[in-house]
Protein backbone atom coordinates (compact mmCIF):
# COMPACT_ATOMS: atom_id res chain seq x y z
CA UNK A 1 0.00 0.00 0.00
CA UNK A 2 2.24 2.47 0.69
CA UNK A 3 4.63 1.99 -2.60
CA UNK A 4 1.27 3.37 -4.08
CA UNK A 5 1.74 6.61 -2.50
CA UNK A 6 2.92 9.17 -4.59
CA UNK A 7 5.17 11.01 -1.68
CA UNK A 8 8.43 8.63 0.14
CA UNK A 9 7.21 9.65 3.30
CA UNK A 10 3.82 8.55 4.93
CA UNK A 11 4.02 11.22 7.85
CA UNK A 12 4.88 14.43 5.64
CA UNK A 13 1.88 13.28 3.08
CA UNK A 14 -0.83 15.05 3.01
CA UNK A 15 -4.47 14.98 0.64
CA UNK A 16 -5.97 18.07 -0.67
CA UNK A 17 -8.90 18.80 -2.89
CA UNK A 18 -9.21 21.82 -5.04
CA UNK A 19 -12.57 22.99 -6.39
CA UNK A 20 -11.83 24.67 -9.78
CA UNK A 21 -14.40 27.75 -10.82
CA UNK A 22 -13.78 28.37 -14.15
CA UNK A 23 -12.05 25.61 -15.83
CA UNK A 24 -12.80 22.06 -16.54
CA UNK A 25 -10.28 19.39 -14.12
CA UNK A 26 -8.83 17.59 -17.27
CA UNK A 27 -7.73 20.81 -18.96
CA UNK A 28 -6.25 21.77 -15.39
CA UNK A 29 -4.60 18.26 -15.38
CA UNK A 30 -2.81 18.08 -18.87
CA UNK A 31 -1.93 21.96 -17.85
CA UNK A 32 -0.30 20.39 -14.88
CA UNK A 33 1.16 17.77 -16.20
CA UNK A 34 3.12 19.48 -19.11
CA UNK A 35 4.06 21.84 -16.01
CA UNK A 36 6.03 18.65 -14.91
CA UNK A 37 7.59 17.19 -18.07
CA UNK A 38 9.03 20.84 -18.26
CA UNK A 39 10.41 21.00 -14.93
CA UNK A 40 12.17 17.58 -15.27
CA UNK A 41 13.84 18.70 -18.94
CA UNK A 42 14.79 21.97 -17.57
CA UNK A 43 16.52 20.93 -15.11
CA UNK A 44 18.36 17.66 -12.90
CA UNK A 45 17.52 19.31 -9.49
CA UNK A 46 13.58 19.71 -9.39
CA UNK A 47 11.51 19.47 -6.65
CA UNK A 48 10.78 15.77 -6.07
CA UNK A 49 7.60 16.91 -3.89
CA UNK A 50 6.25 19.12 -6.50
CA UNK A 51 6.70 16.93 -9.01
CA UNK A 52 4.89 14.12 -6.86
CA UNK A 53 2.07 16.11 -6.08
CA UNK A 54 1.60 16.58 -9.94
CA UNK A 55 1.60 13.14 -10.95
CA UNK A 56 -0.78 12.58 -8.16
CA UNK A 57 -3.37 14.49 -9.49
CA UNK A 58 -6.76 13.01 -10.25
CA UNK A 59 -9.92 14.87 -11.60
CA UNK A 60 -13.25 14.27 -10.22
CA UNK A 61 -15.69 14.69 -12.81
CA UNK A 62 -18.58 14.99 -10.58
CA UNK A 63 -18.08 18.24 -8.70
CA UNK A 64 -15.04 19.36 -11.59
CA UNK A 65 -12.29 18.93 -8.81
CA UNK A 66 -8.88 17.96 -8.20
CA UNK A 67 -7.55 15.74 -5.79
CA UNK A 68 -3.96 15.53 -5.01
CA UNK A 69 -1.21 14.30 -2.38
CA UNK A 70 1.59 15.85 -1.58
CA UNK A 71 4.14 17.36 1.36
CA UNK A 72 1.96 20.53 3.08
CA UNK A 73 4.78 22.64 0.82
CA UNK A 74 3.98 20.79 -2.45
CA UNK A 75 0.65 21.12 -1.41
CA UNK A 76 0.77 25.06 -0.95
CA UNK A 77 2.52 25.30 -4.73
CA UNK A 78 -0.10 23.28 -6.37
CA UNK A 79 -2.78 25.43 -4.49
CA UNK A 80 -1.42 28.64 -5.97
CA UNK A 81 -0.38 27.34 -9.52
CA UNK A 82 -3.71 26.04 -9.61
CA UNK A 83 -5.03 29.57 -8.90
CA UNK A 84 -3.20 30.87 -11.70
CA UNK A 85 -4.42 28.54 -14.06
CA UNK A 86 -8.12 28.38 -13.30
CA UNK A 87 -9.03 31.75 -14.36
CA UNK A 88 -12.14 33.39 -16.36
CA UNK A 89 -11.83 32.88 -20.30
CA UNK A 90 -12.30 35.86 -21.64
CA UNK A 91 -15.61 36.69 -23.52
CA UNK A 92 -16.53 38.91 -25.43
CA UNK A 93 -20.12 40.06 -25.11
CA UNK A 94 -22.63 41.09 -27.86
CA UNK A 95 -26.02 43.02 -27.96
CA UNK A 96 -28.06 43.19 -31.10
CA UNK A 97 -30.81 45.53 -31.54
CA UNK A 98 -33.46 44.03 -34.32
CA UNK A 99 -36.36 45.69 -34.87
CA UNK A 100 -38.92 46.04 -37.17
CA UNK A 101 -40.81 49.39 -38.56
CA UNK A 102 -42.45 51.17 -40.82
CA UNK A 103 -42.68 54.75 -42.52
CA UNK A 104 -45.88 55.77 -40.35
CA UNK A 105 -44.00 54.85 -37.15
CA UNK A 106 -40.85 56.49 -38.38
CA UNK A 107 -42.84 59.75 -39.09
CA UNK A 108 -44.92 59.88 -36.15
CA UNK A 109 -41.56 59.43 -34.05
CA UNK A 110 -39.54 61.88 -35.49
CA UNK A 111 -42.55 64.42 -34.80
CA UNK A 112 -42.89 63.48 -31.00
CA UNK A 113 -39.11 63.64 -30.67
CA UNK A 114 -38.72 66.84 -32.54
CA UNK A 115 -40.77 68.26 -29.87
CA UNK A 116 -39.45 66.75 -27.39
CA UNK A 117 -36.05 67.66 -27.59
CA UNK A 118 -36.41 70.62 -29.76
CA UNK A 119 -35.23 73.27 -26.83
CA UNK A 120 -38.65 72.63 -24.64
CA UNK A 121 -38.92 70.59 -21.18
CA UNK A 122 -42.52 68.53 -21.70
CA UNK A 123 -43.38 66.20 -24.45
CA UNK A 124 -46.24 67.88 -27.13
CA UNK A 125 -47.71 65.14 -29.13
CA UNK A 126 -49.19 65.50 -32.27
CA UNK A 127 -52.37 63.86 -32.23
CA UNK A 128 -52.36 61.41 -35.08
CA UNK A 129 -54.51 58.51 -36.50
CA UNK A 130 -52.74 55.82 -34.81
CA UNK A 131 -52.26 56.33 -31.66
CA UNK A 132 -49.85 53.49 -30.91
CA UNK A 133 -46.90 54.14 -27.75
CA UNK A 134 -43.71 53.70 -29.56
CA UNK A 135 -41.29 50.68 -28.34
CA UNK A 136 -38.55 51.76 -26.20
CA UNK A 137 -36.34 49.59 -28.81
CA UNK A 138 -37.02 51.82 -31.72
CA UNK A 139 -35.74 55.03 -29.76
CA UNK A 140 -32.15 53.90 -30.51
CA UNK A 141 -32.36 52.55 -34.39
CA UNK A 142 -34.53 56.17 -35.16
CA UNK A 143 -32.00 58.41 -33.45
CA UNK A 144 -29.05 57.08 -35.69
CA UNK A 145 -27.75 58.75 -38.59
CA UNK A 146 -27.82 55.78 -41.30
CA UNK A 147 -31.78 55.60 -40.01
CA UNK A 148 -32.30 59.31 -40.65
CA UNK A 149 -30.39 59.13 -44.62
CA UNK A 150 -32.76 55.67 -45.55
CA UNK A 151 -35.86 57.25 -44.22
CA UNK A 152 -34.89 60.21 -46.51
CA UNK A 153 -33.95 58.02 -49.53
CA UNK A 154 -37.15 56.53 -49.21
CA UNK A 155 -39.66 59.88 -49.14
CA UNK A 156 -38.08 60.86 -52.65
Amino acid sequence: MTSELPVGHIERTQFSIYKLQYRKGEQIARALYRVADTLVAASSKTNTDLLEAINSVQWIESSNSLIFAGTAEAIAKMKELIADIDVPLRQVLLEMLILETDITDSLNFSTNVAAKFGGGTRLVRKPSYQERPPCQLEYRLRESALFQTLLLRLQT
